[in-house]
């Protein structure tokens, strides 16, 4: 049992429960067909994005230089965090736009973000290669570097071309997404399993919990939210076209989370709200935060609302306004004449 050549690339032999398996480590180089096939587990399949970063990591480290490697670290923690529970299916353009959004949020620099993420993507698509995982990395459009860092939140101007184009009857379906998400401060994922149940308008709350087959994010992202005026009327009146779903699909189901993703995109676009940056839902969420700190909103229960687990990632909408700034001092007083 072992590596050999089969053509140009190496193939692996084992045995396994009494039976003979082969497969391709797709390389032409035997030092890494030894490599891949020492530590590469065949019994393992369907790895997570932190194994393959892991095993990714392991086979740079001896090629290349310390600084190469020590940035290669970063990253791999970086990613761990973000997507280290994923599948390399579960890897959609929108979860590396959101990873844009909330780099952007800490004060990374687009070049920063294009950078890291390039080599996350490509550790993904060396796995792919070696058929170590089935599914390609998508392509995701890198951030402009000019212009500094693109806004979280949307202007009134653009928020007023976006609630104009949804009541479109090409758009309109997407109205609970960007009323729920523009006016508590939802997620995506959160939104497309909200349930009428989860609503109660007589005592003004929604609530983000659990059901069966699936989970909020974290433990803090199960929450209790107040439902604002404007939110109340328009779920009072909407049409309940679906007995269980506040947002439905047009087949009254629950939408697909790509499909969804991409329709999103598509509405920023055609009401022209498109400055470069991310187009998603998370925008109207960081609307939200945004308004509710121009407000004079405090910090610790914006975080319960939006379900953050800790204050830091909350006060980067901090830096979205001056107005907070400008209240921060403009109240100085020393008694000086």
């Amino acid at each position: 049992m072992g590596i050999y050549k089969r053509g140009d690339v190496y193939w692996a032999r084992w045995l396994e429960d009494g039976k003979q398996h082969r497969k391709s480590l797709g390389t032409k180089q035997r030092s890494e067909a030894e490599f891949l096939f020492e530590n590469l587990t065949v019994k393992k399949t369907n790895p997570t994005v932190r194994e393959i970063l892991k095993l990714w990591l392991k086979y740079q480290t001896p090629r290349c230089k310390p600084r190469s490697v020590h940035l290669y670290k970063i990253v791999r923690k970086r990613f761990s965090l973000v997507w280290g529970d994923l599948r390399p299916e579960e890897i959609t353009i929108l979860k590396m736009e959101e990873f844009q959004e909330k780099s952007l949020m800490v004060g990374l620099s687009p070049r920063t973000i294009n950078h890291q993420m390039g080599i996350a993507l490509s550790a993904l698509k060396w796995a792919h290669d070696r058929k170590l995982i089935d599914t390609e990395p998508p392509k995701c459009k890198r951030l402009k570097l000019t212009g500094g860092p693109t806004r979280k939140f949307l202007t009134a101007t653009e928020l007023e071309k976006l609630l104009s184009k949804v009541k479109e009857p090409r758009w309109e379906r997407l109205t609970p997404f960007i009323m729920l998400a523009l006016y508590a401060g939802l997620r995506q994922q959160e939104i497309a399993w909200l349930t009428w149940e989860d609503i109660d308008l007589e005592e003004g709350w929604l609530y983000v919990r659990s059901k069966k087959g699936w989970s909020p994010k974290s433990l803090t992202s199960e929450r209790s939210v107040p439902i604002a005026d404007e939110l109340a009327d328009y779920l009072t009146s909407a049409p309940r076209t679906c007995r269980r779903w506040v947002a439905p699909s047009s087949t009254n189901g629950q939408w697909n989370r790509r499909w969804l993703g991409t329709e999103t995109r598509r509405l920023f676009k055609a009401a022209a709200v498109d400055d470069g940056g991310p187009h998603t839902l998370h925008r109207l969420r960081g609307t939200f935060a945004t308004s509710v700190l121009r407000g004079g909103g405090d910090l610790e229960s914006l975080r319960e609302v939006l379900g953050h687990s800790v204050l830091s990632v909350t006060a980067g909408y901090l830096s979205s306004t001056s107005e907070s700034k400008r209240r921060a001092v403009g109240g100085l007083s020393f008694g000086g004449g």
